[in-house]
């Protein structure tokens, strides 16, 4: 015997849930769900901006050197940068 699927249009909202139909009942909730709904699909249909417009929204420029990416000061001090230097070689060496 062939199972058949049920086929519910995209966008269909499935009446059926007594609890549910009590509160869609009210006309207030109802618009709620249907304006949240809309909010929903509607950012789904928005075009995801692509790498390079991003590029040219922040006006990035191309890493030309390791200089580039250099944070000076990022520790407070030497003993900082030993606790991370320590804590990274030794999970490092926790893989091995």
């Amino acid at each position: 015997m062939r199972e058949e699927a049920i086929s519910v249009p995209k966008n269909t909202f499935v009446r059926g849930n007594e609890h549910l139909d009590r509160l869609l009942s009210d006309p207030d909730l109802a618009a709620e769900v249907a304006k949240a709904n809309e909010a929903v699909i509607s950012r789904t249909r928005t075009p995801k901006t692509s790498p390079e417009e991003l590029v040219r929204a922040e006006r990035a420029l191309p890493i030309e050197s390791l200089a580039d990416l250099a944070a000076p000061d990022i520790f407070g001090s030497d003993e900082e940068l030993e606790e991370f230097l320590t804590f990274t070689r030794a999970e490092r060496q926790s893989d091995t």
